[in-house]
């Protein structure tokens, strides 16, 4: 199996920017105005040195950040048909691309896989060693865009927020490549950020919550209040408008007698009415520091 950061990362190797302000310097000097202002608005540092790095290696004359914008995938779409990466169907909006037979992305005879030294891939593929594809990327992929303009697209590979979905840059010279993005990938621009951090466990985000690196948290009430208690600077909590509720309820055995339900159901109904439960709920909530008076205006314990 491949190990995630393992080894040299030969792209920030061979581009040579190692920190945050390096690559914004880099940035300032290599974006125009309109394009260093769309990258601004992301904050990762991670994917910034990445994009930094690719500028820095590949040289080319201008650089464009694809937003998603119907605006930008038809400037794509144009430019591809100029530059001929692309034909007209007679489809309206519809275009062929072929590729070489040289260029034949994904076939195991041209297709390798970077690895390290006690890495193994499928017996099918092809590897090569990292130092040894290290060394050719530094040989030969420096000013590879040079007279070409470098697209940079940030997509989600998956829906947009799923668990499962993978948050990806996209870097080409080729429109015909970033054409394609846009129809295999979700453009996630607006949300890279987003997809990046998104965090596993709610106890992730509570630390991102603490830390600065999340705005807020959704959380039930209960639980909400429960942590403002424990961390009063960590901010307000907020119910957004309209409220809304749903019921909380117990399952039971599906069955002919309905005795054991109707008794459940009578009890609760019961010790709401009487404020059993509602001292209950306020009882246990003093344990952990919350008294009712924190309960937000117009909630009803």
């Amino acid at each position: 199996m491949l190990e995630f950061k393992k080894g040299v990362d030969i792209l920030s190797a061979v581009g040579g920017v190692t920190t945050i302000g390096e690559a914004k310097s880099l940035f300032e000097r290599r974006l125009d105005g309109e394009h260093f202002n769309r990258l601004a608005t992301i904050k990762n540092e991670e994917a910034l040195l990445k994009v930094a790095n690719a500028i820095a290696m590949c040289d080319p004359d201008q650089v464009y950040v694809h937003t998603g914008s119907e605006e930008d995938r038809a400037n794509v779409r144009r430019m591809s048909l100029e530059k001929g990466e692309e034909k007209k169907l007679a489809m309206p909006n519809h275009t062929i691309h072929f590729d070489l037979p040289e260029d034949q992305g994904r076939m195991v005879d041209q297709t390798f896989y970077i690895v390290n030294e006690d890495e193994k891939v499928s017996s099918l593929a092809k590897k090569e060693l990292r130092d040894v594809s290290h060394a050719y990327m530094r040989d030969n992929m420096r000013g590879i865009m040079r007279g070409k303009t470098m697209f940079i697209g940030f997509y989600s590979r998956g829906p947009v927020g799923a668990k499962a979905s993978i948050p990806a840059i996209e870097i080409s010279s080729s429109t015909y490549v970033m054409h394609s993005a846009e129809l295999l990938y979700r453009n996630c621009f607006a949300d890279f950020d987003a997809e990046v951090a998104r965090l596993k466990t709610q106890s992730d985000a509570t630390a991102a919550l603490q830390a600065g690196r999340a705005d807020a948290q959704c959380l039930v009430l209960i639980l909400a209040l429960t942590l403002k208690a424990k961390n009063a600077a960590i901010g307000d909590v907020v119910i957004p408008t309209p409220v809304d509720f749903t019921t909380s309820n117990a399952g039971f055995r599906r069955e002919e007698d309905q005795s054991w339900r109707t008794f459940v159901d009578d009890w609760i109904s019961k010790h709401r009415e009487n404020g059993f439960i509602k001292a209950a709920i306020v009882r246990n909530m003093e344990l952990v520091g919350v008294k009712e008076s924190d309960f937000p205006p117009g909630f009803e314990i």
